[in-house]
């Protein structure tokens, strides 16, 4: 220990092994007594007869807890303990304030969450979801299970959204939607998909979708002439129909959307496989022949 933290020792009147609550201690002490008197001599625990200010108080309690290389001696100095503990601690409020906000945004958006929760356990199962998927342009995506649901008196809930996916994106904005529309078709788990012929070809050969022979068969040939898409896939050599035309369907006059063409498919690993072939059959037969 140099002379310099020696000499804060005796000013504090502490021992030069005290510990830092040792000095915290003493140094409340002495700036208690200080308010009473204008000095305070250290000998209450050394024998030194020196009478300090309050300066060389703060001044000894900065060295020995190692906070003179942090104090502007230009700037003002705390007088009190109270003063003294947001001079040196400003940061430490700082943070717990911020902690604070954190904690009550944190609180909100927990209560939230369990509202939505709460709010989603409410609503019946859903019984089809469908996904428009392609350079589409649609007014409130989710509104269009509205125009749906009287086809089918016994649905209570269809799920229905919007991924904007472009043909030859010409700015980062459109390449970004791109992207977003990639990651899309990877998580997404829709039942039926509405695309357009570019995306339809694309995911087709890569076995997203199951084959809809069953459901063509039992159509009358002249709903299904020229609408039917046939191919092969990289797991299915066998050619079989994957899509239907039905942009021509009624449905589409009652919806908000642009007039690029529309194809159904159904995701191969559906989990409502029998809801989603008659939504696509609902399609097929609103279409002019």
């Amino acid at each position: 220990m140099n002379e310099e933290m020696k000499k804060a020792c005796a000013i504090l009147g502490v021992p030069e092994d005290a510990t830092k609550q040792q000095i915290e201690d003493r140094y409340g002490l002495l700036l208690k007594k200080a308010r009473s008197h204008s000095k305070v001599t250290s000998n209450e625990q050394n024998s030194s007869d020196t009478q300090v200010s309050v300066d060389e108080i703060n001044e000894a309690y900065n060295r020995l807890m190692g906070l003179d290389q942090y104090v502007d001696d230009t700037a003002m100095k705390p007088t009190g303990k109270v003063e003294h503990f947001f001079y040196y601690h400003k940061m430490h409020v700082f943070i717990a304030i911020l902690l604070i906000i954190g904690a009550v945004f944190g609180v909100k958006s927990f209560l939230d969450r369990q509202a939505e929760k709460a709010a989603e356990a409410a609503k019946p199962p859903i019984d089809v979801s469908v996904m428009f998927f392609g350079d589409y342009r649609l007014d409130k995506p989710d509104k269009v299970s509205d125009v749906i649901l009287p086809a089918f008196p016994e649905w209570k809930r269809v799920e229905t959204a919007l991924t904007i996916a472009l043909e030859q994106p010409k700015d980062s904005y459109e390449m970004a939607l791109q992207q977003k529309s990639v990651i899309s078709m990877m998580s997404d788990r829709s039942d039926v998909y509405i695309m357009d012929r570019h995306h339809m070809e694309a995911y087709v050969k890569q076995s997203g979708f199951i084959p809809l022979d069953e459901l063509t068969s039992r159509l009358p040939s002249d709903l299904l002439s020229g609408k039917m898409y046939v191919a092969k896939t990289d797991k299915e050599p066998q050619e079989h129909v994957y899509a239907v035309d039905v942009s021509n369907s009624s449905f589409f006059k009652s919806i908000p959307i642009n007039d690029k063409e529309k194809y159904a498919l159904i995701r191969f690993d559906t989990t409502k496989k029998d809801k989603a072939l008659q939504l696509v059959e609902w399609l097929i037969r609103s279409t002019k022949p």
